[in-house]
């Protein structure tokens, strides 16, 4: 399916599902419940601004790309993407309790920017490259197993600019 140019405002439940193999592209997602976006599998979720969400800003879910999005708001996790075969790139969050979760697998996190959440983007069996977090108020980068982060950077942050939490 093919989701192009939408708004959609004041929903109480998820935002938009997207199943499988699908392209969001250039939607507004303004007050949701549960979700604003949640692409499955194979999906392409490109140039979408989600503001004042409900649990996840977007969450894609497996394989996929996500390219150019914006989150604002008071979001469990701004950005949510798990799995092998995710690339998240060029995203920014503000103001979501954690900025970008990558994890369950190799997600690759890029050219990114998280400003003022509590923790800003938490990687575990990821990589993030490029990244830039800002303002948040507990940790910058929290950085979990099998994870790499490189050229990244972590500007006052609350508690630490990067907290290293092998489990």
């Amino acid at each position: 399916c093919r989701y192009e140019g939408l708004t959609i405002a004041l929903g109480t439940a998820t935002g938009m599902t997207a199943g499988p193999r699908s392209v969001v592209e250039r939607c507004a997602i303004k007050t949701a419940g549960a979700h604003a976006i949640m692409a499955q599998e194979g999906s392409t979720v490109r140039q979408c601004t989600v503001e004042v969400p409900g649990t996840y800003g977007i969450w894609l879910r497996g394989a996929g790309v996500m390219t150019e999005c914006t989150v604002k708001g008071g979001t469990t996790e701004g950005i949510r993407a798990g799995g092998t075969g995710a690339t998240i790139s060029h995203c920014s969050v503000t103001g979501a309790n954690t900025g970008i979760f990558a994890g369950n697998g190799a997600t690759v996190v890029e050219n990114c920017g998280v400003y003022e959440c509590t923790l800003g983007i938490w990687l575990n069996e990821s990589i993030a490259r490029n990244c830039v977090v800002q303002g948040c108020g507990a940790q910058g980068f929290r950085v979990g197993t099998a994870s790499t982060l490189s050229g990244c950077r972590a500007i006052d942050n609350g508690l630490s600019g990067t907290y290293a939490n092998i489990w």
